[in-house]
């Protein structure tokens, strides 16, 4: 079944300090594969974050890989605080830049609401921290 831990990486696209803030999604947060994810960020106040991207990652807290690019370019000082797209369809379905800032693990679920264990239970050094490998379904 289609379990992905995944997390979004916001990553600057320049050299500057961490400023936009993620808000969400949250912990224990599940999304169904096709349906709307929404992102979420507190924008920046220091007026530094000019463009930045956001990805959807997975992998170890040491070890993560791009899943899929969600957006790139967006305007971090102003405008909306918030972008919503389908949630793709990846593999397994779990909870599984410079100066980035992330959210916590979320799960896409398939869409009918399915998921998986993640593969891990702990991370490589041994925090309680689940997690997994996902990618993109059809990819590798």
């Amino acid at each position: 079944m289609l379990n992905v831990i995944a997390i979004v990486y916001l990553a600057l696209l320049g050299t500057v300090y961490s400023a936009v803030t993620p808000t969400g999604p949250g912990p224990n947060e599940i999304f169904r594969e096709g349906q709307p994810c929404k992102i979420s960020w507190n924008l920046d106040t220091s007026n530094k974050w000019k463009s930045f991207s956001v990805d959807l990652m997975s992998g170890s807290n040491f070890n993560m890989n791009v899943v899929k690019n969600v957006f790139k370019g967006m305007d971090g000082t102003k405008g909306p605080a918030s972008y919503s797209a389908p949630c793709p369809k990846v593999t397994p379905n779990s909870a599984a830049g410079e100066e980035p800032a992330w959210t916590t693990r979320f799960t896409i679920a398939s869409l009918a609401g399915k998921f998986t264990a993640p593969a891990n239970a702990t991370q490589p050094d041994h925090k309680p921290i689940p997690w997994g490998v996902g990618h993109l379904q059809g990819a590798k």
